[in-house]
C-alpha cells in the first residue's frame, strides 16, 4: 500500500524545492536583529568615545 500511495521521490523533491526559497522572518525575529543591530552601534559608539 505504501508504494502506491506515497510517492517518495515525489516528496523529496518537493522538499528540496522548499528548502531553496527564502525564510521569511517572523516579526518578532525581525525586531530582535533590529534591536540587536541598534545595541551594537551603541556599543561602537561607546568605544569611539572612549578612546
Amino acid at each position: 500500500i505504501k508504494n502506491y500511495i506515497l510517492d517518495e521521490d515525489k516528496i523529496h523533491a518537493q522538499i528540496q524545492e522548499n528548502k531553496k526559497k527564502p525564510k521569511k522572518q517572523s516579526k518578532f525575529q525581525a525586531r530582535m536583529k533590529q534591536m540587536m543591530e541598534q545595541a551594537e552601534q551603541q556599543k561602537q559608539m561607546q568605544q569611539k568615545r572612549k578612546k
